[in-house]
C-alpha cells in the first residue's frame, strides 16, 4: 500500500535482440475518506439510537447482519431490539470508499419493586408501601381511585372508602430508563356496618317475643347481646324476654367482616304497660252512700299527670271538668258547690297520654244519671 501522494513508476523492457528500452509513469494515490460513525452508545430498551456519520459525500448504513443498505443518509434513527454493531460505508467525490462501525448496547430498565403486595384492612385503612429500587431517579404512584404520589421510597396512603384498588408505578431508574408496572388489587379495604330491625319494637304483658332481622352490610360473623344476659351468634332470629320485671332491654349487634373489621349498633326494646281502664255507664247521685260518683278507673298504661275528663250536657255545654284521675263527678253543675243536675244522659270526654309514648288518646262516651 502506498501513502497518499504522487509515485513515479519505471519500467525496463528488453527485446529479442537485446535492446533495452526504459519508460516511466507517475501514479497519484488519493487518501481514503476518513469516515466516522460516531461514539458507541448505550441506550434503554425501546429507545431510539440516533446515529450520525461524517467524512464522506454519500453513505450506506448496515446493521452488521445483512449487507442490505438501511439508509443512504448521514443521519439515521434505529430502534434496535438487542445490542447491535452498525456499519456505515462512505464514498468521497472520487468514489473512494471507507467504513466505520458503532456499537449500540441495549440495557433493560429496572422495574419497580413494590411491597408488600397484599394489603387488606378496615376503613379507614392506613397503608405503607415501599419501592425496593433504592437508586431510582424518580417515581410516580397512581392508584385507581386517583390517589397519587411523586417520590420514591416509602409511601403512606389512607383509604377512607371500601373497595379494592390497583396501583401503577412509573419509574426512571439510575440509568435514566423508563419503566412502568401495574399491581392489581394491591390494596383492599373492607368495611362493615352493623344494622338490624326488630318486630315488634316493644314487649309488654301480652307480648314477650321479639323477632330480630339482620340488616348488616359486609359482616361475616355476628354476636347478639339481648340485654338480659343472653346472647347468640346466629345470623338472625327471635328472642323470648322475661316481662315480669316490667322494664325494657337494650339489644346489641356486633358485626365482624372477614378480615376482622368490627361495627356495632343497639336498639332499645321498651316495656309498654297494658292500658287498663273501666268507665261506668251510669251512677246514682242520690245521697244513699252507694254509687255516688261517676269515676272512670284507670289502673295502668297511662300518665296520671297528663289526664283530663270533661262532662257535657245534652246541649254541648261543659258542666264539669277535672285533671285528677282519682276525682269523680258527683252529678252537680260546676266543680264547687254546684247544683244537682237532672236525671238523664250526659256526655263525657277523657283525654290522656299513654305511659310509653307521646301520642294523645281521646275517649268519649255517655253516662246515665239516675235518681
Amino acid at each position: 500500500a502506498y501513502p497518499a501522494g504522487n509515485v513515479m513508476f519505471y519500467v525496463t523492457a528488453t527485446d529479442e535482440n537485446g535492446f533495452i528500452c526504459i519508460d516511466s509513469t507517475e501514479v497519484t494515490f488519493i487518501a481514503l475518506p476518513n469516515i466516522s460513525a460516531g461514539m458507541d452508545q448505550i441506550i434503554c430498551h425501546g429507545s431510539v439510537a440516533s446515529l450520525n456519520a461524517n467524512g464522506a459525500e454519500s453513505y450506506s448504513w448496515f446493521d452488521g447482519n445483512e449487507w442490505t443498505p438501511l439508509s443512504d443518509q448521514s443521519s439515521i434513527d434505529f430502534f434496535p431490539n438487542s445490542s447491535t454493531t452498525y456499519i456505515v460505508m462512505g464514498s468521497d467525490i472520487n468514489n473512494c470508499e471507507n467504513s466505520d462501525t458503532v456499537d449500540v448496547s441495549i440495557i433493560q430498565a429496572q422495574l419497580p419493586d413494590i411491597g408488600p403486595l397484599i394489603n387488606i384492612g378496615c376503613a379507614p385503612y392506613n397503608v405503607t408501601l415501599n419501592n425496593n429500587i433504592s437508586d431510582a431517579q424518580s417515581c410516580e404512584w397512581i392508584f385507581s381511585n386517583n390517589f397519587s404520589a411523586s417520590s420514591c421510597g416509602t409511601q403512606n396512603f389512607i383509604f377512607p372508602e371500601t373497595g379494592c384498588y390497583d396501583l401503577t408505578v412509573n419509574m426512571v431508574d439510575v440509568n435514566g430508563c423508563d419503566s412502568s408496572i401495574t399491581y392489581t388489587d394491591i390494596v383492599c379495604v373492607e368495611g362493615v356496618e352493623a344494622a338490624f330491625t326488630v318486630s315488634p319494637n316493644s314487649i309488654g304483658p301480652s307480648n314477650s317475643s321479639i323477632n330480630f332481622s339482620n340488616q348488616s352490610v359486609g359482616g361475616e360473623e355476628f354476636i347478639w347481646s339481648y340485654g338480659d344476659g343472653s346472647s347468640s351468634d346466629e345470623f338472625e332470629g327471635a328472642h323470648q324476654y322475661d316481662t315480669s320485671p316490667q322494664n325494657g332491654y337494650i339489644a346489641s349487634l356486633v358485626a365482624i367482616s372477614p378480615s376482622g373489621c368490627v361495627d356495632s349498633t343497639s336498639i332499645l326494646i321498651a316495656y309498654e304497660e297494658q292500658l287498663i281502664y273501666y268507665v261506668p255507664n251510669s251512677f246514682t247521685p242520690d245521697s244513699d252512700e252507694h254509687n255516688q260518683l261517676f269515676k272512670p278507673i284507670f289502673t295502668s298504661g297511662f300518665d296520671p299527670y297528663n289526664f283530663e275528663m270533661t262532662i257535657f250536657n245534652r246541649w254541648g255545654e261543659m258542666i264539669w271538668k277535672t285533671q285528677d284521675h282519682q276525682s269523680g263527678w258527683d252529678g252537680s253543675y260546676g266543680n264547687k258547690e254546684g247544683l244537682p243536675v237532672q236525671a238523664g244522659i250526659y256526655t263525657w270526654i277523657i283525654k290522656f297520654k299513654p305511659k310509653d309514648n307521646d301520642e294523645k288518646v281521646i275517649l268519649g262516651g255517655s253516662v246515665n244519671v239516675l235518681k
